[in-house]
C-alpha cells in the first residue's frame, strides 16, 4: 500500500469516526475504545495485526496482518502499522458473542502458532516465544499510544513492571517513518521475565 494511499486514508480518519469539539481538539465519539492493533517481535519477525471488538479486544481477522522481517525500515513498519490500526473497528454488540466465542478463538489461536512454528522453523512453541515482546498500539483523540508489556510467562505478557512513563505517545499526524520507530523504542522497552 503505498504512503499516499496511507495518508489519504489517515486525513478521512481525522474527520470520521471523530468529531470536532468546539475547542478544535479532536474527540472520540465512542466510549475511548479508539483504534487499536497490536506489535509482537520476537528477534526474527514484527508480526502486526488489527485488534477490534466492543470494550474487550482481541485480533480480527477482517483486519490487517503483517509478517514482516527485522530490517524492515522504520516508514514501512509505521505504514503496517498505521493500516491495522485503520481496519480496526467497534464490533457490533449482536456480533460480540460470535466474535470473542471461545472455540474459535482459542482455534485461531492455535492456528496463529501453528503457521509461526512452520513459516520460521522453529521446534517448538518455547522457541517462538521465549524472546517474544509484545506492544499494544491505540490512536485515541489525536495520539498513538504504544504500551511496552513485561512478558510474565511463556504466553503471557501484562503490565508487570510498567510504569506509565513507558509508553511512548506521538502525534496521530506522524509520518510512517515516525511510528515506526516509535514502535521500536517502545519495544525497547518491554521487560522479561520469562
Amino acid at each position: 500500500m503505498s504512503f499516499l494511499i496511507i495518508l489519504k486514508r489517515f486525513k478521512q480518519l481525522l474527520n470520521f469516526p471523530y468529531r470536532r469539539s468546539c475547542g478544535g481538539e479532536i474527540k472520540s465519539t465512542d466510549f475511548k475504545q479508539g483504534l487499536n492493533a497490536r506489535c509482537v517481535f520476537n528477534r526474527d519477525f514484527y508480526l502486526i495485526e488489527t485488534f477490534s471488538g466492543y470494550r474487550m479486544l482481541g485480533a480480527d481477522p477482517q483486519g490487517s496482518y503483517y509478517l514482516l522481517s527485522p530490517d524492515v525500515d522504520d516508514e514501512q513498519l509505521g505504514m503496517a502499522v498505521l493500516d491495522a490500526l485503520f481496519k480496526s473497528r467497534i464490533i457490533p454488540l449482536e456480533e460480540i458473542d460470535d466474535f470473542f466465542e471461545p472455540e474459535k478463538c482459542d482455534e485461531q489461536y492455535k492456528e496463529w502458532i501453528d503457521e509461526l512454528i512452520k513459516t520460521y522453523g522453529y521446534r517448538s512453541k518455547r522457541q517462538l516465544f521465549k524472546r517474544m515482546r509484545d506492544c499494544g498500539i491505540q490512536l485515541l483523540d489525536g495520539n498513538i499510544t504504544i504500551r511496552p508489556t513485561g512478558h510474565e510467562k511463556l504466553e503471557l505478557w501484562t503490565g508487570k513492571g510498567m510504569v506509565e512513563s513507558d509508553d511512548v505517545v506521538i502525534p496521530a499526524d506522524s509520518s510512517p517513518a515516525e511510528v515506526g520507530a516509535a514502535l521500536r523504542l517502545a519495544f525497547s522497552r518491554c521487560r522479561s521475565y520469562v
